[in-house]
């Protein structure tokens, strides 16, 4: 068998080109990975559309019942964002309270709920009290301590008064509302 000193070039240049290639391909095997100096720490790892969930008590009675066209669950710091919450608690002797805003983030399943962005709290009229809402732009909720409240400026109406203050501590399940400063009333006697 005869070669040509052509087809022996040939042999060396492509033998010599796979070399470097496959040196290439070691080298970069070899590098180290490098970690970003700012990693992503915290993807989700559920998330829920079109929810519509409701909370048993130990009793097995409802004691909140939640609604958002989308949750995203952060398992880092276990919270969860919540678009558009749509939220009632319920209470034992009267009407629930149910609470809209733009934004919500529950921390630690339900342990506490902050609401932000246009928030109202609606409470209907029932024999025990009459019907009020309650506009601020921030309200944390404790469910399991049947608490509300806000450091933000409130907004309370009921059908013959408007209220304004600055932040608020209310009991939902017994209807106490505390409005902690700079309270401002109008009286609007009914027609």
């Amino acid at each position: 068998m005869r070669f040509s000193l052509t087809t022996l070039t040939w042999t060396l240049v492509l033998f010599a080109a796979f070399l470097a290639s496959a040196w290439s391909i070691f080298l970069s095997d070899t590098t180290p990975t490098v970690t970003p100096a700012h990693p992503v720490i915290n993807h989700f790892d559920a998330y829920m559309e079109q929810v519509s969930a409701t909370v048993l008590n130990r009793s097995g009675k409802p004691s909140l019942h939640i609604e958002s066209p989308r949750m995203v669950h952060f398992p880092r710091n276990d919270t969860t964002r919540i678009l558009k919450p749509v939220v009632t608690l319920y209470r034992k002797m009267s009407t629930p309270w149910t609470i809209h805003a733009e934004q919500g983030m529950a921390f630690h399943g339900i342990q506490k709920i902050l609401f932000t962005q246009n928030v109202l709290v609606h409470h209907p009229a029932d024999p025990l009290d009459p019907e009020m809402k309650l506009i601020t732009e921030s309200l944390t909720v404790l469910p399991d301590r049947e608490k509300i409240n806000t450091e933000e400026a409130v907004t309370l109406t009921q059908p013959d008064a408007t209220i304004h203050a600055i932040g608020m501590d209310a009991n939902f399940n017994t209807g106490i509302v505390h409005l902690l400063s700079d309270t401002r009333s109008e009286y609007v006697p009914a027609s």
